[in-house]
């Protein structure tokens, strides 16, 4: 089976439509999606509504998610984007609201553990681009794959060699690596909506679970018109502008 896991499609629809048209185009058959589906972007609900019809979908909550679901203070958060999740707030059908209310912290399914930040503590949001957070990681899970989103850098990090990077924004299209003979490694998958390795594209990951494969996808899309529909929602210029550059 052909599984796409992508994370941190932030409200851009565009990146999310080159996704689901790039995905397509590979046979996937399941989807996995690893949180922060809103946040940022200029059409939240829209997104919200495409990710929830995506063939045997399932979902992570993320920080951005949690936060636009609730009625409460925006803790923890850069000004920006915070303005982003009270804009936001407003703009969230009941049914996408609900379906956000509804996601779980983490799933597991033969093998694999899938999470917004770090398996071992998913709700406290740690950055799993540091040392010590996939040191545990791995030392407080037992699945032979970790799926992880968040810092919207894709990488491929393998236990074996004290936590060497296999894989981290190469630029390289289509990067595949063989999983079959390996003990554990965490997999970033990037991000949709909002790269920030500096590579505009969008990032995702397939995972053929029959051949223990995994490739690393970038794809273009239409950064001008994302940005152009955050320009006139009033939200802040900066979330506009990122978006060419990936950072």
């Amino acid at each position: 089976m052909r599984l796409a896991v992508f994370s941190d499609v932030h409200g851009n629809l565009e990146a999310l439509e080159a996704f689901r048209e790039d995905a397509a185009a590979w046979k996937v058959e399941q989807y996995i999606c690893l949180g922060d589906i809103v946040g940022y972007g200029a059409e939240p609900d829209t997104c919200v509504r495409r990710v929830m019809a995506l063939p045997g979908i399932q979902s992570v909550v993320g920080n951005h998610d949690r936060t636009a679901a609730t009625a409460g203070p925006v803790y923890d958060m850069s000004p920006d984007a915070g303005q982003a999740i009270r804009w936001t707030r407003k703009r969230l059908s009941p049914g996408s609201r609900r379906f956000l209310e509804g996601m779980q912290p983490t799933l597991k399914a033969a093998g694999m553990i899938f999470a917004h930040a770090t398996p071992h503590l998913p709700l406290e949001w740690h950055y799993t681009l540091t040392r010590e957070n996939t040191f545990r990681s791995f030392a407080r899970s037992r699945e032979k794959i970790i799926f992880v989103g968040h810092t919207h850098v894709p990488q491929l990090i393998t236990k074996s060699g004290f936590f060497r990077i296999e894989y981290e924004s190469t630029q390289e299209e289509g990067a595949v690596f063989s999983l079959k003979n390996r003990k554990r490694v965490m997999v970033n998958c990037g991000s949709i909506g909002q790269p920030r390795d500096t590579d505009a594209r969008i990032s995702y990951v397939i995972y053929d679970t029959e051949r223990e494969t995994l490739i690393f996808r970038r794809v273009p899309y239409d950064c001008g018109s994302a940005a152009a529909k955050i320009r006139s929602a009033g939200l802040p210029d900066a979330l506009a502008s990122r978006l060419f550059s990936g950072i």
